[in-house]
């Protein structure tokens, strides 16, 4: 069974607010917004993220636990999961491949930023659902990011 972040073409399950007018929006269902493509709802959660960041949530551990609140999900396993899968990406420390060391390390780039999005998505989605349209899934989050010019991050 497909999960609703995949079948709402909105990787991060980003919530429904009639406040909010993201590019591609066409909807919602279980209460998160339902987009017309992939790459668009990788571009409102990339959009969401940077907005984080600028708030101040500049780690891991922040923007996970904003995102995905302890009264609604397991954050610490979050939190977790998405270290453990960026630390050998971001991290000189080899010896701490389980990610405990990393998740307070500062996020410093919009390639961060985007390889947490991808992360989480992969959380979010699922990963068999994710390995199984990983291609197409990688494929939207590059064109969201080639398509659509952001801000740099404030480091």
């Amino acid at each position: 069974m497909m999960s609703l972040a995949f079948r709402n073409l909105n990787p991060l399950n980003i919530r429904y607010s009639p406040m909010n007018k993201w590019k591609g929006q066409c909807g919602s269902y279980k209460g998160f917004c339902k987009f017309s493509s992939m790459e668009l709802g990788f571009r409102a959660a990339i959009v969401l993220l940077c907005n984080y960041h600028r708030k101040g949530y500049d780690t891991i551990s922040k923007i996970v636990s904003h995102w995905a609140p302890a009264s609604e999900n397991d954050t610490t396993a979050y939190i977790r999961f998405v270290s453990q899968r960026l630390c050998p990406l971001y991290n000189d420390d080899v010896q701490r491949l389980d990610g405990t060391a990393f998740v307070d390390q500062r996020i410093t780039s919009f390639e961060f930023i985007c390889s947490l999005c991808l992360e989480m998505a992969y959380y979010e989605i699922g990963s068999k659902t994710f390995d199984q349209y990983a291609g197409e899934i990688i494929q939207a989050l590059n064109g969201a990011v080639a398509n659509y010019k952001y801000p740099e991050l404030c480091v």
